[in-house]
């Protein structure tokens, strides 16, 4: 979702004319707003790695003998794009993978549904949609066998509000609730969930 911003906000520029007019400024620009990116979520994997693939793309295109600020925009607005085809289609085979996990832990198909801990931000507000562990809720859901989400998180210094992971679940219409630092989850009094 970054790398769509900045693409976002690229494209907008370029079309009121305030791009930079040199290939190397708008690589710079790039690289700015990526930086500013990477503070946002200090623990994020996926965001540093695309800050530095997105980094070494752009470099090399403004390098490229002749190159434009367009050809820049073009080369990372292609990157963007392939990253989010590839995000979605990495997330959807986690779920997959990771719901057939689940419920052969809990001894199949339990007859209520699968009861999931998830723990962080894992949806559609830190990755491309479809989520990493939030795309096994929501495979499961899928599936018909989700009965519920306990959702527990962290939040990152700027992060004011707490529960994102609740809203997105309920955005899917996912039943699902807010737990607390030490959460009493399950389907009886002391009990586990199936999938953490």
């Amino acid at each position: 979702m970054a790398a769509l911003a900045v693409a976002v906000e690229l494209v907008q520029a370029s079309d009121v004319g305030k791009l930079p007019a040199a290939a190397a400024e708008v690589a710079a620009l790039i690289r700015q707003r990526w930086a500013h990116l990477k503070t946002s979520r200090p623990t994020a994997v996926n965001l540093f790695d695309a800050a530095d693939r997105l980094g070494a793309l752009v470099d090399q295109a403004a390098a490229a003998a002749g190159a434009a600020a367009a050809d820049v925009v073009a080369a990372y607005v292609a990157a963007a794009e392939r990253m989010l085809e590839d995000d979605v289609r990495d997330n959807r085979a986690i779920g997959h993978h990771g719901a057939a996990r689940v419920l052969s832990a809990a001894g199949g198909a339990p007859s209520e549904g699968a009861v999931v801990l998830t723990h962080c931000n894992t949806g559609s507000l830190a990755t491309a949609g479809y989520g990493t562990a939030l795309g096994i809720v929501r495979a499961l859901h899928e599936q018909g066998r989700l009965a519920h989400v306990y959702c527990t998180e962290t939040r990152p210094y700027n992060q004011v509000r707490c529960g994102n992971e609740r809203w997105a679940c309920g955005r899917q219409g996912l039943s699902a609730s807010l737990a607390g630092p030490i959460p009493r989850v399950g389907r009886s009094a002391g009990g586990a969930p199936d999938g953490v």
